[in-house]
């Protein structure tokens, strides 16, 4: 019995393929034409296109498509005469009806080549079908055949048979290309603008595979629909280009709330009623921004309101949507210093592109992306009353707080017409200050940060003494604890060129040597009583590419951390001393320039509850075990950056701080200005000579310093021989206008060195002659060729 059942279903499976071959090939279209036109949701035309039954019918049979001609007896490649080959034995074909049928049937197009795949591998002779797979593999299709094919056979099938073990090798690449091809083929602009223009075709079956081909796009059917409402005159297909948003459901939802972008009040009209057909509950607050807006018609804001109350019940009132979008948008802007969504997976935000015309997305991390709607909000709600101060600063800050996310914490803000730089540059810097104190006192740092980038643009000194004796927000934000709020408002302070002092001036001149101070490494501080510990964790920080610097006291740590910009982090042992740990900690986060410097506290097991409960109370402070393997390093590394969060600057953003901040000290030195108090740091910029990036800029600096100090690392640069010519001639130069300056400031035994080194080197290297006959010059105050020529 069970043998005859089994043939039975044999011969079924061979009945079956055949039938599938001789599938008509318009049976889809027919299908479509028989079925029913469903109810319009509104304004739809009297022809109502074919429903979604029809909609998921193939697009077209397996006729025609890849027709490649097969392969003929006579092309088969002959073996040469005599030739003693050895042919691989063939596989015995099964004595099953249902195989042989499918084998017989000798499949030629690229879905009757699919079609007898899928039965043979359904039947377990996935060997047999491997010459149809190879066969499907090589045939060259056009976008839309692909389309056709992953249309007719579903994802679902193709996929079942790419992770067959046999058949994958070949039918795997080839069904991920036709899912892409067939994903290019169905959201082609052009393709999907001419089926847009085919929405009010006289031919009902025009129509339903136009609506067809939208639907299937998505939202990429979007933007030739919201074309067609844009256009007053194609005002005959408004209704079923609203009709067909609707059917696209949820994924035209944000597109369309990209629309609502727009300054075409008559497009958002029709996109709002759209959005309240659909009931979409994820685009009210959009809504409620079209509802108050005093820039719409009167038909948007009326349209809006009805679509709230279709929504939720019943139409909002004003002072309810008010307190619903500042609510949000403050929601956003406090998730925006939530640096646990940074660096998650993007997130699509549509916005409208006036230039194109259309909704297009941007991608974002999470955070970001919820900002991004959050200054939407905002907008609205500044938009709605412009005059009222707190609306202002909170649409100001969001608008700045995004831009400066979006253009990277690394960059500077761009400016140019429609940019958040020109649209806060436009309200002056009285308000631009609020913005900058606001934020500073709220922690949105990329907000602060592009305030002062946007004061240092638009103000001048005026702004750093019109305060009297309380300091302004630009010399506050110029000792923040974030070194890029710091720097931002240093740079906007040297643009100003103050001629006088002023409140914070000296914080300033500590900034500016701070940032002066950078090797560009990365370097980090192990604070240890015992120094063999303390070298055995700074060699597993080299091995990582670290700096480590050595400290065995806390008052040798604080040096050392508030002298170098390069740490990147600290590692503390809890028992050291003078000061000892704690204390220590809290000597860090009171200084600007460490405040925002992770820390980690090495305690010993018997110290670890104590450290552990201290550590919780302490901003970016991290309990550890004193790591012993590269790995065990390796993972506290990964924590004391992921606490450092977007505080983090990398090494070469270290550079393009310390090359500005040479340039700064270089102009403070060349004249004489009573401002900045530059000589108490020159113990930090002697090191910064040897910097290679920095070295041409420190010899103009020591060179105007005009200490003996400086004189002398200028001359031992230009006395080192390993040191690159270009640099030990800039030193040389550089002392010898030190000496036309101030005189020679050295000793006699030093002066006598310079004569010993000078003859030590005669007749042996010429470029080396040349920088020491340029600093005997300066020393007997001879004039060299430049100064001949002047």
């Amino acid at each position: 019995m069970r043998t005859q059942h089994t043939t039975l279903c044999r011969w079924l499976t061979c009945l079956l393929f055949v039938a599938a071959l001789a599938w008509p090939t318009c049976a889809w279209a027919q299908a479509a034409a028989d079925t029913a036109p469903p109810e319009p949701i509104a304004d739809a035309p009297a022809d109502e296109p074919a429903d979604d039954a029809a909609m998921d019918e193939p697009a077209a049979d397996d006729a025609g498509l890849g027709e490649d001609q097969p392969v003929e007896p006579g092309d088969t490649p002959v073996e040469a005469a005599g030739e003693d080959t050895e042919q691989p034995a063939k596989p015995a074909l099964p004595d099953d009806p249902a195989v042989q049928a499918v084998l017989e049937s000798h499949p030629q197009t690229a879905p009757e080549l699919i079609r007898a795949i899928q039965i043979l591998a359904d039947l377990n002779q996935a060997a047999l079908a491997k010459p149809f797979a190879v066969e499907l593999a090589a045939k060259k299709l056009a976008l839309g055949d692909k389309a056709t094919l992953a249309d007719r056979f579903g994802s679902a099938n193709l996929l079942r048979l790419s992770r067959n073990a046999e058949l994958a090798p070949v039918l795997g690449p080839f069904i991920d290309d036709l899912f892409r091809s067939a994903e290019i083929f169905r959201r082609d602009a052009d393709r999907l603008a001419a089926a847009a223009a085919q929405l009010t075709d006289p031919d009902e079956q025009v129509r339903s595979a136009a609506i067809m081909a939208l639907v299937r796009a998505r939202e990429s059917a979007v933007a030739p629909l919201v074309s067609i409402l844009a256009d007053p005159k194609r005002a005959a297909a408004h209704p079923m280009a609203s009709w067909v948003l609707a059917r696209l459901g949820d994924v035209a939802v944000a597109p369309l709330v990209g629309v609502l972008e727009s300054s075409d009040s008559a497009l958002k009209t029709h996109v709002v009623r759209v959005l309240g057909h659909m009931r979409a509950q994820q685009a009210t607050t959009a809504l409620l921004g079209a509802m108050i807006s005093p820039v719409g018609s009167p038909e948007l804001r009326s349209e809006a309101a009805q679509s709230l109350g279709a929504i939720g019940g019943r139409p909002p009132t004003v002072d309810e949507a008010l307190r619903v979008l500042e609510a949000g948008a403050r929601r956003a802007l406090a998730r925006s210093r939530d640096e646990s969504d940074v660096g998650g997976p993007s997130v699509e935000v549509w916005h409208w592109n006036a230039a194109h015309g259309q909704s297009e997305p941007i991608e974002y991390d999470p955070a970001a992306a919820a900002l991004a709607e959050g200054v939407r909000l905002a907008r609205d709600l500044f938009r709605y009353n412009p005059a009222q101060p707190a609306n202002r600063r909170l649409y100001l800050i969001a608008a700045l707080q995004a831009a400066k996310l979006r253009v990277g914490l690394d960059r500077p803000l761009p400016s140019g017409p429609g940019t958040s730089h020109n649209v806060a540059a436009r309200y002056g810097t009285l308000v631009l200050e609020e913005i900058l104190g606001e934020a500073l006192a709220q922690g949105y740092l990329p907000a602060a940060t592009a305030a002062a980038e946007i004061l240092g643009d638009i103000g001048d000194a005026s702004l750093l003494v019109q305060r009297g004796s309380t300091a302004s927000p630009l010399a506050l934000a110029a000792q923040h604890a974030d070194r890029r709020v710091r720097f931002a408002a240093t740079r906007a302070i040297m643009n100003f060129h103050p001629a006088g002092p002023f409140v914070g001036s000296s914080q300033v001149a500590a900034g500016i040597a701070f940032f002066a101070a950078s090797y560009g490494g990365p370097r980090v501080l192990v604070v240890h009583p015992l120094s063999v510990d303390a070298q055995s964790i700074g060699g597993l920080a080299a091995q990582l590419g670290y700096m480590p610097d050595i400290a065995t006291t806390g008052r040798q740590a604080f040096e050392l951390a508030t002298t170098s910009s390069d740490y990147e982090f600290i590692l503390i042992h809890s028992a050291i001393k003078r000061p000892n740990a704690d204390e220590l900690v809290a000597q860090f986060r009171r200084e600007s320039r460490t405040r925002a410097l992770p820390i980690g506290i090495i305690a010993p097991v018997e110290d670890w509850q104590r450290v552990e409960s201290y550590a919780m109370n302490v901003p970016r402070v991290f309990p550890m075990l004193q790591p012993t393997k590269p790995e065990e390093m390796k993972l506290l590394v990964d924590q004391m950056l992921a606490m450092a969060g977007s505080r983090h600057v990398s090494a070469a953003e270290r550079k393009v701080h310390a090359a500005a901040a040479i340039e700064w000290l270089a102009e403070l030195t060349a004249r004489p200005q009573h401002v900045f108090d530059i000589r108490q740091y020159e113990s930090t910029l002697l090191d910064v000579l040897f910097v290679p990036e920095l070295s041409e800029g420190a010899t103009v600096v020591l060179g105007n310093l005009g200490t003996p100090a400086s004189q002398r690392r200028l001359l031992e640069l230009a006395d080192l021989t390993s040191q690159p010519a270009p640099a030990r001639q800039a030193a040389a130069a550089a002392f010898a206008r030190s000496v036309r300056r101030y005189g020679v400031l050295l000793t006699k035994p030093e002066i006598l060195e310079q004569y010993a080194i000078y003859n030590s080197n005669a007749g042996r290297d010429p470029e080396t002659n040349a920088v020491l006959t340029t600093v005997l010059d300066a020393i007997e105050r001879k004039p060299d060729s430049a100064d001949v020529r002047r």
